[in-house]
């Protein structure tokens, strides 16, 4: 197949010739010729893949701008402006979105029915024109993880016991203590902030709220700052009896937004985007908290912020934990958990790109054997926080409210979006298959329970 490239940015300042360049070229995904002194992938998308390409000045000319069946476009966007793939759904729509060329919204090229523009924050663009629209990665895609490797013998034993049917009775009974009317506690707490957009005060209530009751649930509380002006992330830390140095991540992020992204004084109730996912984060570690239970593995429960911008705050983490080599087995985040298509029964919508397929039919298995009253299917809603860690090499899975998208929710990064509107049983159950996978990859350490139970157990009373 003959590659087609474009490309999308132009020469980078420097002094004398030849100039080291950088160029984006979206290119096809079997091309593995593209000429350059360094070649970083930037990501698959439904029409190209994409790659920045640091070179020269002479071997950009003669390799790229001069090759047959390239189209060169050499853009004025600012190199330091996030990247954005639009994928129109059609000809005119493409045509209308190239249309668009503003300073909120750079247009840089386009190829097949997809533009490439540049923001500063995650485009509004009509759902009509584009129903998906994915943030470029800010650093390079590293190789895909594999249920091989380290990970490999626990993967296996967790498959086994899968193929099993046997259920472990600490996943059970943790199960049955996810309450309704705790997860709406805590939507409707984090709802009654005015905004939870990443760049103001209210944001950083909002990190203060969070990390309270963490803390107070006894969980080893950090933050992770990544931008200046934005709040943090929060991160809490349960250590493993067994296998401390290794991870198992569930995350959400808590910031909000309404339209246009841009406004930071508007009203963003965030309930379902993402307070369900930040209630079910909060929820999970009240249970394993109450119960005292013990995991062989450690566990990190995160709440990101600057999702809204563009996955900013758990792009930066994962790339911190891929860059310090720590040893991540799975990372399951959640990001809008309880609105139902009408007419539905209560259903979990799997995301169905930027995922591990081995994880994500793992995580089928266990939400069918765990919490067999939701129906398992699957969501092109496309990006949240698990693509930042699927791009960090590590393996990572999306829960979702329906098998719908983001945008069918009418409340979806407005004004309206209150608890009101949050379905407390789909939020429930969607909960539960997230937490039993969660617990799953964890390994509940029956032993360390049992004494974490009896130290915490009232003194018998004589008689």
């Amino acid at each position: 197949m003959v590659a087609v490239h474009l490309v999308l940015a132009a020469v980078l300042h420097g002094a004398a010739p030849p100039q080291p360049s950088q160029v984006w070229v979206a290119h096809s995904v079997d091309d593995s010729a593209l000429p350059g002194v360094a070649v970083e992938p930037r990501g698959v998308y439904r029409d190209f893949a994409l790659s920045l390409i640091t070179t020269t000045s002479t071997t950009m000319k003669t390799r790229t701008l001069d090759a047959p069946n390239r189209r060169t476009f050499l853009s004025a966007a600012d190199p330091d402006a996030t990247l954005f793939v639009v994928e129109t759904n059609g000809a005119a729509e493409l045509a209308k979105v190239q249309q668009d060329n503003t300073t909120a919204m750079k247009v840089v090229g386009s190829q097949g029915l997809s533009v490439v523009v540049a923001a500063a924050v995650w485009p509004d663009i009509d759902k009509a024109l584009a129903s998906i629209v994915v943030p470029v990665p800010t650093s390079a895609v590293r190789a895909a993880a594999t249920p091989t490797g380290w990970r490999g013998p626990h993967i296996k034993r967790i498959q086994a016991k899968l193929a099993s049917g046997l259920a472990d009775p600490i996943i059970v009974e943790a199960l049955a203590d996810v309450k309704q009317d705790n997860l709406m506690a805590n939507i409707e707490e984090l709802s009654e902030i005015h905004t939870r957009h990443s760049e103001t005060a209210d944001a950083l209530r909002a990190q203060g709220l969070i990390e309270a009751k963490l803390m107070q649930l006894g969980y080893q509380i950090s933050t992770f700052n990544f931008r200046t002006g934005y709040s943090s992330n929060v991160i809490a830390t349960l250590p493993g009896t067994k296998f401390p140095d290794q991870y198992v991540i569930a995350g959400a992020h808590y910031d909000s937004r309404t339209t246009p992204a841009t406004d930071k004084v508007g009203r963003a109730p965030g309930a379902d985007d993402n307070g369900s996912g930040s209630a079910h984060i909060l929820e999970i570690a009240r249970v394993i908290s109450e119960s005292k239970i013990a995991f062989e593995y450690s566990v990190h429960l995160a709440l990101f912020s600057g999702e809204e911008q563009g996955l900013l705050g758990s792009r930066a983490w994962a790339k911190e934990l891929a860059d310090t080599g720590v040893q991540v087995v799975a990372m399951f985040n959640s990001d809008m958990m309880g609105w139902k298509l009408p007419g539905t029964v209560p259903t979990l919508g799997m995301k169905d790109r930027y995922i591990a397929d081995w994880l994500l039919n793992i995580a089928n298995g266990l939400a069918e054997q765990y919490v067999p009253e939701i129906k398992v299917g699957s969501s092109s809603s496309c990006c949240s926080d698990h693509q930042s860690f699927t791009e960090n090499g590590f393996p990572a899975i999306g829960y979702f409210e329906n098998e719908g998208s983001a945008s069918d929710y009418p409340h979806y990064h407005k004004s309206t979006d209150l608890p009101e509107f949050v379905d407390a049983e789909n939020m429930q159950l969607v909960s539960k298959a997230c937490l039993s996978t969660l617990m799953t990859f964890a390994v509940p350490d029956k032993d360390a329970t049992a004494a974490q139970r009896e130290a915490a157990a009232p003194p018998a009373v004589e008689a």
